[in-house]
C-alpha cells in the first residue's frame, strides 16, 4: 500500500485530478504552504473555476480533513440551511460555498469573534489603566524613598558635626564626653546618639 501526503503535491497535480477530490487535496495543500508563511492564520482561497459535483460528500470530507473548527461548523451549518438543488445556475463550486457561508453562516461565529474582542479591548484596557496606577504608585515609593534617604543622609551630617565639634571642645579644653555634650547643650535624645562615639 502507498500512502501520500496530499498537502505536499503540486498545484499541477492537483490540478490534474478530474474528482471533487482535488477540492480536498488543493485545500490541505494551500493551508500547509500558507502556515508556512503564517503559522498562526493560514488562508485558504478556493478556486473559482471547479465545479463540485458530489457537493454534500466533498463538504464532509472537507470538514473531517480540516483542523479548523469554525470551518467544520460551518461546512455542517451549509448543508443543514441550504437546499443544493436551489443553486441551478452556474453549478456549485468552493468559491460559492465560502461566499455563501462568509454570508450567512459565519455571521454567528463573528458576533461571537466581535464580543470576544470587545472583551478583549475592556480587559486590556483594565491592564493599561492597573500598569499605569501600579507605575503611578511605583514612582511615588521611589520618591518617598528619596526623600527618606536625603533625610538619612542629612541627619548622618548633622551627627558627624556634633560629633567633631564635641571632640573639638574635649580636646581644647580637656573636658570629659558628658562635660563636652553638656557645655554644646545637647539634650538626652541626642546625647544618647552622639556619646557612642565620643567614648569609643
Amino acid at each position: 500500500m502507498n500512502l501520500e501526503n496530499i498537502a505536499w503535491w503540486s498545484e499541477e497535480k492537483i490540478a490534474s485530478i478530474r474528482s471533487d477530490f482535488r477540492i480536498i487535496a488543493d485545500y490541505c495543500a494551500q493551508i500547509r504552504r500558507s502556515r508556512k508563511k503564517d503559522p498562526d492564520h493560514p488562508m485558504y482561497e478556493p478556486p473559482k473555476q471547479w465545479k463540485i459535483e458530489h457537493v454534500e460528500e466533498t463538504l464532509m470530507t472537507l470538514a473531517a480533513f480540516s483542523n479548523d473548527k469554525k470551518l467544520t461548523e460551518a461546512l455542517h451549518v451549509y448543508l443543514e440551511q441550504f437546499d443544493l438543488y436551489e443553486q441551478k445556475k452556474g453549478g456549485i463550486t468552493m468559491r460559492s460555498v465560502i461566499d455563501y457561508i462568509e454570508e450567512k453562516a459565519y455571521l454567528k461565529f463573528e458576533k461571537k469573534d466581535k464580543e470576544y474582542n470587545r472583551q478583549l479591548e475592556e480587559l486590556t484596557q483594565k491592564e493599561k489603566e492597573q500598569n499605569l496606577q501600579l507605575e503611578t504608585m511605583t514612582k511615588q515609593l521611589e520618591e518617598k524613598d528619596q526623600r527618606l534617604e536625603e533625610k538619612d543622609r542629612q541627619i548622618d551630617q548633622m551627627i558627624s558635626r556634633s560629633v567633631v565639634s564635641a571632640q573639638r571642645l574635649m580636646a581644647m579644653q580637656g573636658l570629659t564626653a558628658e562635660q563636652a555634650c553638656d557645655l554644646l547643650g545637647y539634650d538626652e535624645e541626642f546625647r544618647a546618639i552622639v556619646l557612642p562615639y565620643l567614648v569609643s
